[in-house]
């Protein structure tokens, strides 16, 4: 068994892993570097030419950029090559791609030529396989297939391949406990298969961190606070996974009434993921199915949750009503949460963050001092 890391090792973004064994070519992800443009995104898509005439199989965990954002790319290199998918990582995937079309297209306030288009997109997408999870998946002589729930988005998987000369597990990136919409890592499925060799990502591996529980009640509790002082608060976050938990932690806040109700926004790509994730409801968690079915309300809506629509954006802005704004992107480097920043960094009673702490308003021009002053307010553990 060779491997080759084209992406992913000792970095955070571009995840893309080759495998060679028993005469055949397996391409694990294709993602980028969310932090960079243009061909310094991408991983050695070059390399993985030289190193192998066909792949035989392409495999994706999950549908964040860091591991999708390439895959349009190694289609159009590879165009007979099948990938393999669940459904939800399927549906998802053709929104974040086209929505990385988009911004390649606009530039981003940058001369960039677009990596890809959206007919390779199409095509792309036309070619996923969608596998259920949980179930083996025979290949060729001797090789099988399983995708196991990962529990760290949506659709997210690690997968287990087994083949004539041993068992290999890909992890992907996992969480090992229940979030507000998926549960956590199925060990019961890894458990007893010992596989032979194993790759696994260790982002959050080296430090302890503090109770979701614990974090979600802070959470809440600092955001009803902004707002019962008459703020109102931007929360930057990542559309896909994140935003959508953060819409649920207010919302059952709320619910048990442990805040007082208050006004709700989301916007952004965060709108379209959301979407995706309410036609996808028979993925998600049983506690939460269990409340759909109960309450008969929307996925994520309360009683003053609404999303913007186009053209929205100023006039949410000027109206001092306090609220919540959730908007993309999670880093702050595009997308409406720049446009709302910089629309409510001139009011002083606005709040960047979650976190409850006054900091002078730079110049609404001043993106780099914006940019530094909104994640200077960011928490330093994992939510």
């Amino acid at each position: 068994m060779d491997y080759i890391f084209l992406g992913g090792a000792g970095e955070v973004g571009a995840s893309c892993l080759l495998v060679s064994v028993a005469h055949r070519h397996i391409l694990f992800d294709c993602g980028i570097r969310v932090n960079q443009k243009g061909v310094d995104a991408l991983p050695d898509i070059e390399l993985l030419k030289q190193s192998v005439p066909t792949l035989d199989a392409i495999y994706v965990s999950h549908a964040h950029a860091d591991h999708i954002g390439a895959l349009p790319l190694v289609h159009a290199a590879f165009p007979q090559t099948p990938i393999y998918a669940t459904q939800p990582t399927q549906r998802i995937s053709a929104v974040m791609l086209a929505n990385a079309v988009r911004l390649q297209e606009n530039g981003q306030g940058e001369e960039t030529t677009p990596l890809f288009t959206q007919e390779t997109v199409d095509a792309t997408i036309a070619k996923m396989q969608t596998l259920k999870m949980s179930e083996w998946v025979d290949l060729w002589d001797g090789w099988r297939v399983k995708m196991v729930r990962s529990g760290h988005i949506l659709g997210a998987v690690s997968i287990l391949l087994e083949t004539p000369e041993g068992t290999y597990l890909y992890g992907g990136d996992i969480s090992t406990f229940h979030q507000k919409t998926i549960h956590g890592l199925a060990l019961d499925e890894i458990a007893g298969t010992q596989p032979h060799f194993m790759w696994c990502e260790a982002t959050y591996g080296d430090g302890n961190h503090p109770a979701r529980s614990t974090e979600e009640k802070k959470l809440a509790e600092a955001v009803a606070t902004v707002i019962e002082n008459g703020g109102s608060v931007l929360i930057p976050s990542f559309a896909l996974g994140r935003a959508q938990e953060i819409i649920l932690i207010l919302r059952d806040a709320m619910v048990s009434k442990n805040i007082p109700v208050f006004p709700v926004v989301t916007d952004g790509l965060v709108n379209s993921i959301c979407s995706v994730y309410e036609m996808l409801t028979p993925y998600l968690g049983t506690k939460l199915q269990k409340y759909l079915e109960n309450s008969r309300q929307p996925l994520f809506y309360y009683r003053n949750f609404s999303r913007a629509k186009m053209g929205e954006q100023e006039a949410i802005c000027k109206d001092e009503t306090p609220k919540c704004i959730i908007a993309s992107s999670g880093m702050l480097t595009g997308g409406a949460s720049v446009t709302y920043a910089k629309g409510l960094a001139a009011n002083e009673k606005m709040l960047f963050s979650y976190r409850d702490i006054r900091m002078p308003s730079p110049p609404v021009d001043d993106y780099e001092s914006l940019h530094k002053m909104i994640h200077s307010l960011l928490p330093t553990g994992r939510m």
